[in-house]
């Protein structure tokens, strides 16, 4: 879900986002993230993680 503190910022920005999918589970979101068709926010922590699945 995106959170209220998102909205804000994307307001700010003047960005209109489409939400396509909310999903609880990662495998799931993984495989959205492999298909290209999105954003999702996630902590700095496992950026190198994420960046190695998703082959950026």
């Amino acid at each position: 879900m995106i959170t209220l503190e998102y909205g804000q910022w994307f307001e700010r920005h003047n960005i209109k986002p489409v939400t396509t999918g909310e999903f609880d589970d990662n495998a799931l979101l993984s495989v959205f993230d492999q298909e290209g068709d999105g954003v999702f926010p996630a902590p700095t922590a496992i950026e190198l993680e994420i960046k190695r699945m998703s082959n950026y």
